[in-house]
């Protein structure tokens, strides 16, 4: 079996690294045996920073995770950050992921938590309905990354998979694959 890891850039909160940790295994349990924190916390460098933008560009993070990988020999690894993310032609983005249908050659994947916080929307996290909700975007985020390093792709169905486009779309998907996502990874 496998083992799934998390990179983190920046200062990532732990409550957020353990809600993953625990709901990745719980969800991934067929093909990783464990999920591991990375103790190194990469720093954000200022080169990532596009300032016309007031943005950081993804595919940086995403080279310097799948680099971290393949240095600890991860068979999957997940990097998470706190600063807002693009990737060219899109106005922002949750998360990037390698992707090949194969999965052979799909190791890494980042996910940016800003826009899934409702404080970035003026909405202050003060009771346990709003950190719920924060959480499970940040879930819902990874998980999908991590199914396109698997080899899946957008899918149409009610699934993980389905493409979000905005806040809503994240919120309105489910937390889960569809029974032809998971059968392709071999969940179910």
């Amino acid at each position: 079996m496998k083992k799934l890891s998390i990179l983190r850039f920046g200062k990532i909160e732990d409550y957020i690294l353990d809600y993953l940790k625990e709901n990745l295994l719980k969800i991934f349990n067929k093909i990783f045996t464990e999920i591991e924190i990375i103790d190194e916390i990469k720093p954000i460098p200022n080169d990532y920073f596009n300032p016309t933008r007031q943005q950081y560009k993804a595919s940086f993070f995403l080279y310097e995770t799948r680099n971290t990988g393949i240095d600890l020999n991860c068979d999957r690894i997940l990097g998470i950050t706190d600063v807002d993310i693009y990737a060219p032609g899109l106005n922002f983005i949750f998360g990037q992921a390698e992707f090949s249908k194969s999965a052979i050659d799909s190791k890494a994947c980042i996910i940016s938590i800003t826009r899934l916080n409702p404080k970035f929307y003026g909405i202050p996290i003060d009771n346990e309905k709003s950190k719920n909700i924060f959480l499970e975007r940040i879930l819902k985020e990874a998980i999908h990354e991590i199914g396109h390093t698997l080899g899946l792709e957008h899918c149409n169905n009610y699934c993980i998979m389905q493409f979000s486009n905005s806040l809503l779309d994240t919120d309105k998907k489910p937390a889960y694959f569809c029974d032809k996502c998971a059968k392709k990874i071999k969940i179910i």
